[in-house]
């Protein structure tokens, strides 16, 4: 029997599909997939989903019954379309789920489904429809402006201002965004919340004035470069720098950072040697739409010293390994030329990289050509080694003011206190306040962090640190239940978590261990972790337990000149 796949004849063995969009019906009707565009060409539709059923329990389900699905969608409906990694699983899939099962109290089924059309080619038919001709480059930007002025106003919006005026106006962000916040605490107020109301305009807690950063051009130490290609007039020449647009606008076009104020000179000149190297390479650009071709990505670091790091990455997969020797040894041939004529380069590494998301998998560690996998940077007279992959602060002349003001604004809070450095990475906090405290214990789930921030400890010669991996959450349980009733007395908690904050299941437990009375929240966005500040404050409940804290004051810094970025400290007390 031939499946609709096949066949391209239209499903009609769907379940009720009220409320779907015309968009989503379409993506049940004819399976066929695109000639191009394939992250989802092995897809299917569950029919007669529960109505309630997240994302979660139905990616739960699925594993319990021995499928691996890859990417699951959730429309409006009772129903959800499932991505598999190809023929066999998809199969599988529809093997299993068409035996009379039942999910959440439901008979479901499954069919196959049409796969979202690529968004890159939709924007391109739709504008050679509507023209006489091919599609105008950076159609949906204003072209009277240079490409240059277009990529300096998206990647660093206040590059015209004034620093005292990008100050100014980050200060103004930061109090809106902490109103904001305060507006999300639960009613009743708590009492500090009510009296510093009335002290501070508003706000429950002080604001300070922001400080500026050290350094205001030229300061990033990390930076990564997409592989393509840019375009003038009718010609496209290679070019090793930043998207000017995004893939779903239907823009690829690639330009150069030589006039971007927050990269340095040195890396800039790395970047344009690259250039110049891949546009000799007998390999192709990796194509984004057709997902074929090879070099993809350059990313480089720096250090205050001069130290320098470049990784190119390519997806090897179709070429043959001779083919890859001989071109990546011309590589390395060129680049030590450069190196001979003045390029300031410490270390080159090549990575495979075929995946579609563009993210390096782990199993494919990078290849080693020229110097060591790290370089080391020094900041407050400590040396940290760095990977390619690993996490700093991109300022570092910024980072290294920030952990000075820390010693400063927390000067008799971690005077002989044991400080919990949870979500430590490779422990660049915890080991430049070591000198300030009695002890420091770092908590990172990822291992290979963790080794990193040991070896950073010990290069330094410190005997005050320990680092342990796992989850924090579980961890810090563990940690605080073996310390001796005399340390328990003084715990001091610090964070730099990612953007969106922290899991709430941390801070459940943060809340609970009451021993923990201080904590220093490093935050990059105070959007992202508004909902940990929240709940750090709320008063305790059932959900809630353990003494709430109070907010006692906002610190903003600047580690992002010519952005719309900005650090900010905060500061918790538990009464």
């Amino acid at each position: 029997m031939e499946s609709h796949e096949e066949t391209g004849e239209e499903n009609t063995n769907l379940k009720d599909v009220s409320g779907a969009t015309e968009e989503v019906k379409n993506e049940l009707r004819n399976p066929d997939p695109p000639k191009e565009f394939t992250s989802e060409n092995f897809k299917i539709v569950i029919n007669n989903v529960n109505r309630y059923a997240s994302v979660k329990d139905i990616k739960k389900f699925l594993v319990n019954k021995g499928l691996d699905p890859v990417k699951i969608k959730r429309p409006y409906g009772n129903f959800a379309f499932v991505g598999f990694r190809n023929t066999e699983a998809r199969e599988q899939a529809l093997k299993v789920l068409n035996t009379n099962l039942k999910f959440k109290g439901q008979e479901i089924s499954a069919n196959y489904a049409k796969p979202a059309e690529d968004p890159l080619a939709e924007i391109r038919k739709r504008k050679l429809e509507e023209s006489d001709g091919p599609a105008p480059k950076r159609h949906l930007l204003d072209q009277s402006i240079p490409a240059w002025k277009l990529l300096a106003n998206k990647v660093t919006p206040m590059w015209e201002m004034p620093y005292e005026m990008q100050l100014k106006k980050k200060q103004q962000a930061q109090r809106q965004k902490l109103l904001k916040i305060c507006r999300q605490f639960a009613r009743p107020l708590p009492r500090w919340a009510e009296e510093g109301r009335k002290a501070h305009n508003g706000l429950y807690f002080p604001l300070d004035e922001i400080r500026p950063s050290p350094v205001i051009d030229g300061y990033r130490n990390k930076c990564e470069f997409t592989i393509g290609y840019s375009t003038d007039g009718t010609d496209k020449k290679l070019c090793v720098g930043h998207l000017l647009g995004c893939y779903k606008d239907g823009e690829l076009e690639v330009i150069g950072t030589e006039k971007l104020k927050n990269i340095p000179q040195q890396t800039n000149m790395i970047r344009k040697e690259f250039e110049t190297i891949l546009e000799k390479s007998s390999l192709p650009v990796y194509d984004k739409v057709s997902r074929k071709g090879v070099w993809r990505y350059l990313l480089v670091r720096n250090t205050s010293s001069g130290e320098a790091l470049a990784q190119l990455s390519g997806d090897f997969t179709d070429v043959e390994p001779q083919v890859k020797e001989k071109e990546i040894t011309r590589i390395k041939v060129s680049l030590e030329l450069a190196k001979i004529n003045g390029l300031k380069l410490t270390s080159f590494l090549v990575q495979h990289n075929p995946s579609r998301s563009g993210v390096a998998n782990d199993l494919d560690p990078a290849e080693v050509l020229i110097g060591e996998e790290t370089i080391t940077e020094t900041m407050n007279g400590l040396q940290f080694r760095i990977s390619p992959a690993a996490f700093f602060q991109v300022n570092t002349a910024g980072a290294a003011g920030m952990i000075s003001l820390i010693k400063s604004l927390c000067a008799e809070i971690l005077d002989k206190a044991i400080l919990l450095d949870i979500c430590c990475g490779t422990g660049t906090i915890g080991i430049s306040l070591a000198d300030a405290v009695n002890k420091v214990i770092g908590v990172d789930i990822c291992v290979e962090a963790i080794q990193d921030a040991a070896f950073n400890a010990n290069l330094n010669g410190l005997t005050n640190t320990t680092f342990m991996a796992g989850k924090a959450q579980d961890t810090i349980q563990r940690i605080l239940d073996g310390l001796p009733a005399d340390e328990a007395s003084s715990i001091v908690g610090i964070l730099d978590p990612p953007r969106d904050g922290l899991h709430k299941s941390v801070i459940h437990c943060i809340r609970r261990h009451e021993a923990l009375k201080y904590l220093i929240y490093i935050s990059c966005s105070l959007g992202g972790a508004s909902q940990n500040f929240v709940d750090l404050c709320r008063n305790e409940s059932k959900k809630f337990k353990g003494n709430p804290f109070i907010l006692k004051k906002s610190v903003p810094l600047d580690l992002f000149p010519h952005t719309d970025h900005c650090e900010n400290i905060l500061i918790f007390e538990r009464p």
